[in-house]
């Protein structure tokens, strides 16, 4: 493998979530989105906006997005799946 290839990134648009990511376009290194399964592609983000918690959660949840697992979907548009943990 080249250098190249190891340092080259991908542009991956952010769909749904909270107001601060949604929408968002962020520059991934290429191995990260295509160099493992597509069930361990993705992000768990911070955002300024999270949900109302009870007590006893996390009062700061992150931002869970990925690529749908459907193979016909593109790996660099990552869905909001919910809030982590």
């Amino acid at each position: 493998m080249d250098q190249t290839s190891t340092t080259q990134t991908v542009t991956v648009t952010l769909v749904g979530g909270p107001a601060d990511w949604r929408g968002r376009e962020l520059e991934m290194p290429r191995g990260d989105v295509y160099g493992c399964p597509r069930e361990d592609v993705g992000a768990y983000l911070v955002t300024a906006h999270p949900p109302e918690r009870g007590e006893g959660h996390d009062p700061d949840p992150r931002a869970d997005y990925s690529p749908a697992l459907d193979e016909s979907s593109p790996r660099t548009v990552w869905q909001f799946w919910g809030w982590v943990p």
